[in-house]
C-alpha cells in the first residue's frame, strides 16, 4: 500500500501553524519556523519520505516546554490519519534568549564612552536560537548588534536572506564595541 508521506508532511506543516495560532496566548511572543521541508528527488515519483524541520523560539520556559509536548502530540496524530510512520527528533533545544538588564545598561555605557557618535536602540529584544542563549540561561548576559548594512538600499536584504551582504567596514566599530565591553566589565568587577 502506498504511503503518501509528502501528503502527511504538508498537513503535519499546516497543523502546526494551527497549533501555534490556537494555542499560543496572545500576548505571548512563540515563532514556529518549518525552514526546510523536503520529499523526493523526480517530478514524476512519489517520494517514500518526508523531511521537515525548523526552529521553535520565544520566551515563556514553561510554555516552549508545552509546545515540545504538543508538537509530538500533533504529528503524531496528523500522520496517524495518513497511516505514515513519523520520527520527531531534536536536533538542538536551546532556552530562551533572556537578557540582563543591568549587564545590558552596563554594556551601553562601556560602548557608548568608546564610541560616543554610536547610535543605539537599548531596547534589544530577539528571539534568537542560537547557543548564546545556553550562555544568557547561566550568567548575566546583554546582546547587541552591530549594523552593517550596505550602502546601496536597493541590495538591503535581512541577515538571513540568501542575498544579504554587510558592510565590512563596520568590522572595526564592531570589535571595538565588543572589546569596549569585555574591559569595561573586567575594570568594574576587579
Amino acid at each position: 500500500m502506498h504511503r503518501p508521506h509528502h501528503t502527511a508532511g504538508v498537513h503535519v506543516h499546516l497543523a502546526l501553524q494551527e497549533l501555534i495560532a490556537r494555542e499560543v496566548p496572545a500576548a505571548k511572543e512563540v515563532a514556529l519556523t518549518v525552514g526546510k521541508f523536503a520529499g523526493g528527488l523526480a517530478a514524476n515519483v512519489i517520494p517514500d519520505t518526508c523531511v521537515l524541520e525548523g526552529t521553535l523560539r520565544g520566551f515563556d520556559v514553561e510554555l516552549m516546554a508545552h509546545l515540545k509536548t504538543r508538537i509530538a502530540e500533533v504529528v503524531n496524530g496528523v500522520v496517524a490519519t495518513y497511516r505514515t510512520p513519523a520520527t520527531i527528533e531534536t536536533l538542538s533545544d536551546v532556552p530562551p534568549l533572556v537578557l540582563d538588564s543591568d549587564m545590558t545598561q552596563a554594556s551601553l555605557g562601556y560602548v557608548g564612552a568608546v564610541l560616543p557618535k554610536a547610535a543605539f536602540l537599548s531596547l534589544f529584544h530577539a528571539m534568537a536560537s542560537e547557543d548564546f542563549a545556553l550562555i544568557s540561561s547561566e550568567i548575566p548576559s546583554a546582546y547587541f548588534t552591530v549594523g552593517a548594512a550596505v550602502t546601496d538600499t536597493d541590495e538591503h536584504f535581512a541577515q538571513h536572506h540568501p542575498k544579504a551582504r554587510f558592510n565590512d567596514a563596520e568590522l572595526p566599530l564592531g570589535a571595538a564595541a565588543y572589546t569596549a565591553v569585555a574591559l569595561g566589565y573586567i575594570a568594574d568587577h576587579r
